[in-house]
């Protein structure tokens, strides 16, 4: 049995029970949505978790867990992956059949929640309303250091002609700062926007 739903606070829940022929016994259980269930041979074989969190959170993660079963037939569910994304950033609207690798050129290189240039408008992850302490302004959520490689996930071009990549950061180059954040429980990939001007791609 599987519950999407709403919890007795502001996130929903996730949970998974199996009945053993006895009782009901929880088998997973986490936070917020389901995206998507893949079945193999009519068992549940991997789930797709969107968690965009509660209350003032900023931040969206996205998860994937495989489902492996013993003799038993105990399932035991194992995360493979984690990104993490500003939530209500701008996403493409399709991504490319194969994706790129990409290598930053510059130092200090903007990473955006959407693909336009914009430095000074104030976002809602920027709450304190104090301009003078942001640690960035406008749509920047981060800075790539020079050499910073991924995956090219999509790509846009602006009004202007500029071209825009949208670029999922290996683990590695994950940020460390007031703005990006994670628990470190699991490896995390930052996605967002990247100007394509000094970046080589292959």
């Amino acid at each position: 049995m599987i519950f999407d739903g709403q919890t007795a606070g502001e996130p929903r829940e996730i949970e998974i029970f199996i009945n053993n022929g006895i009782h009901y016994k929880k088998a997973f259980s986490v936070m917020q949505g389901i995206v998507k269930l893949n079945w193999e041979g009519g068992r549940l074989s991997r789930i797709y978790i969107r968690d965009w969190g509660c209350c003032d959170a900023y931040l969206e993660f996205h998860k994937i867990y495989n489902i492996n079963y013993n003799k038993s037939n105990d399932p035991t569910f194992e995360q493979i992956y984690q990104s993490i994304v500003i939530y209500e950033a701008i996403l493409p609207d399709s991504i490319l059949e194969s994706p790129l690798r990409f290598e930053v050129l510059n130092q200090a290189y903007n990473i955006r929640s959407a693909p336009q240039k914009d430095d000074s408008s104030f976002q809602h992850w920027n709450n304190d309303g104090d301009t003078q302490s942001r640690t960035y302004h406008g749509n920047i959520i981060g800075k790539l250091v020079k050499g910073t490689r991924g995956m090219v996930l999509a790509q846009t071009v602006d009004d202007s002609g500029r071209e825009w990549l949208y670029v999922e950061v290996d683990k590695e180059n994950l940020l460390a700062n007031d703005i990006i954040y994670s628990d470190n429980k699991f490896q995390t990939k930052l996605k967002g926007w990247i100007s394509g001007c000094f970046v080589k791609t292959s």
